[in-house]
Parts: C-alpha cells; structure tokens; sequence
C-alpha cells in the first residue's frame, strides 16, 4: 500500500519539555514488518528521500528530525530521489565505525573531524 506516515522527531531538542527531550521513536517504526523506516541527516536527504517515498510502492515511515530545520544547505532545485534502502557513507577510514542519523548528524561528523586531525 502506498502511503508516507510523516512524524516529526523531536529527539534531544534544546528548549523542549522533559518528555521530548530523550524519546527516539526510530527503532518502533524500524522493527513494523513491510514498513521502511527513513531519517533524512541533511536537507538534501529531506528533500531526496521525501521524493523517494511518495514514489515508493510501499508504505514508508519518515521521521522527520526537529533539528533540521535550523540546518542551512544548499538543496538542488532538479527532481532527485535519495535510495531508501542504503545508508549515506559520509566518510571512510580503517579504525573506527560511527553511525549516526537524524539531527545528530552534525555532532557525529565533528567527531569524525577531531578524532582524523587526531590520527
């Protein structure tokens, strides 16, 4: 069945009540049988898996995190469609894996940053 489900994540939000702050709803919509699950990380993956969606024949789950609406990029004006079924591969290395997503994108490639200038 078609059809997108567009539920905004609040997740570690500055300035919101207590019982926003700590509540990652992801892993309950992850684990429904023949729903996909996405989080965009950047505004180009907003708009790109967004597009996706609505294209998709099944149902899809976009959580859409509250922290990227503070976030200034860039967005192409062409139609483009981000895979739902692959994750984004930011950066590469040998020593370590950090996965991230949603609004904690920013904090996890400053991680990145500091921990490569570290060696």
């Amino acid at each position: 069945m078609p059809i997108v489900f567009l539920l905004e994540m609040t997740g570690q939000t500055p300035g919101f009540a207590g019982q926003h702050s700590d509540y990652e709803i992801d892993t309950y919509y992850a684990h429904i049988p023949g729903v996909k699950t996405v989080v965009p990380s950047t505004p180009t993956d907003a708009k790109g898996m967004m597009a996706a969606a609505i294209r998709d024949p099944n149902p899809v789950c976009y959580l859409y995190p509250a922290g990227l609406r503070d976030m200034l990029e860039d967005v192409p004006d062409d139609q483009y469609e981000t895979p739902l079924d692959k994750a984004a591969v930011r950066t590469t290395g040998s020593d370590i894996t950090i996965v991230g997503s949603g609004g904690g994108m920013p904090e996890v490639l400053k991680a990145t940053e500091l921990l490569q200038k570290q060696g």
